[in-house]
């Protein structure tokens, strides 16, 4: 009797040891980065076209955010728009007018920003 007591003793104490390493191991507090995971930090800027300039001149964000730059076009009964060269290309307006364009950061570095009509209304993305 006593040798079967011992056996069920034993298989009951290795059947709880089992169940507690799976359990624990399904339950594990290690942060593990999944891949596709999308970088959803959100980065909203606002630029206005003051004067055939972009004010401000430079605007910085970081490599991977999602980029929303708001684009106010003050001077009145001109054409402006916002571009970065393989980046993003807003439409034209005639100020004043509001655009918007949205775009996830690039690798990090400086990107000239301009005006399709004013060559010389340039600006700077940088891109930490």
């Amino acid at each position: 009797m006593r040798r079967l007591f011992t056996l069920m003793f034993v298989t009951a104490a290795v059947l709880v040891a089992s169940l507690s390493a799976v359990y624990a191991s399904s339950d594990s507090p290690t942060a593990r980065a999944e891949e596709g995971v999308v970088n959803t930090v959100e980065a909203a800027r606002s630029v206005k076209g003051v004067n055939y300039a972009f004010e401000p001149s430079t605007v910085t964000v970081n490599s991977g955010d999602n980029v929303t730059i708001t684009f106010s076009n003050e001077d009145g009964g001109v054409d402006h728009n916002i571009e970065v060269s393989k980046l993003f290309t807003s439409a034209e307006c005639n100020g004043p007018c509001t655009i918007t364009v949205s775009f996830v950061a690039p690798a990090p570095g400086e990107y000239q920003l301009y005006c399709i009509t004013h060559p010389d209304m340039v600006g700077t993305l940088k891109v930490n």
